[in-house]
């Protein structure tokens, strides 16, 4: 199973996202239930950073995959984050409704 945990500032905003495992769907290379969450996290991270242009930390290593934003952003930056990172969450949602034995989602409160 692939769990992903979503970083939850006081404000409800999400910071940052790690995921770890492998869902175990099917055979490595025909994974489709990983291959929807590392496309919907790498998406997300490439709509931070190229599209909105924002910084954000990445760590990757095998199954493993960590995204960190700044905590205090610009409002127009925060804003931009808040679509992509929402966004981002409702693929996820989406996909752990149709597979929900191979991913769990878990939110981590930020202070």
């Amino acid at each position: 199973m692939t769990t992903v945990i979503l970083d939850i500032l006081p404000s409800g905003q999400i910071s940052g996202f790690c995921s770890k495992g492998h869902a175990k769907y099917a055979e490595p290379g025909s994974d489709i239930v990983c291959a929807g969450i590392s496309a919907i996290l790498q998406t997300a991270y490439l709509g931070l950073t190229r599209v909105a242009k924002l910084f954000a930390g990445l760590e990757m290593k095998d199954g493993e995959m960590t995204v960190v934003l700044e905590r205090a952003l610009p409002e127009r930056e925060r804003r931009e984050a808040d679509i992509i990172l929402e966004t981002m969450r409702q693929g996820l949602l989406s996909l752990k409704e149709a597979y929900p034995e191979y991913l769990n989602i878990d939110e981590r409160r930020c202070n």
